[in-house]
């Protein structure tokens, strides 16, 4: 098995994780570390596992970030025809209501003309009788 020597900053850089979680992986796999005379640790990484890396980070990345861009449009695009037709339904709604109180008013109006013209016409009326009966007795 071919190994490669790397820092915790280089293997860190090439598995495209933070330092720390470079460290944590290097305890897990309990690969072999050699500390350099500068104080400097180096890892004895497997070959294959860098390589198991780059792949793994090359496909997704092609093909993953232009399905997570279509699906959050996706999302975003369900969401805004959702507001788009709540507020139809309220626009609607305040149409309907709106010529509803019209409506209303000018039942009103109608009801208040002809209440008008009954007043009219009974007091007309009254203003008749009375001058008949104000002739009668006086006339």
């Amino acid at each position: 098995m071919d190994y490669e020597s790397l820092t915790y900053k280089e293997l860190a850089d090439r598995l495209g994780v933070k330092i720390e979680s470079a460290r944590k992986q290097v305890q897990r796999k309990r690969w072999h570390r050699v500390t350099g005379n500068d104080g400097t640790v180096r890892i004895q990484v497997p070959v294959e596992e860098l390589i198991a890396s780059d792949k793994a980070d090359d496909a997704p990345q092609e093909k993953l970030v232009p399905e997570l861009l279509l699906k959050a449009l996706e999302v975003q695009i369900d969401g805004l025809k959702e507001i788009v037709e709540a507020e139809r339904k309220r626009a609607d709604t305040e149409a309907l209501r709106a010529d509803a109180e019209s409506g209303r008013a000018n039942a009103e109006s109608k009801r208040a003309d002809a209440a008008e013209k009954d007043r009219d016409a009974w007091r007309e009326q009254l203003q008749n009788s009375q001058r008949g009966f104000l002739r009668r007795m006086f006339g």
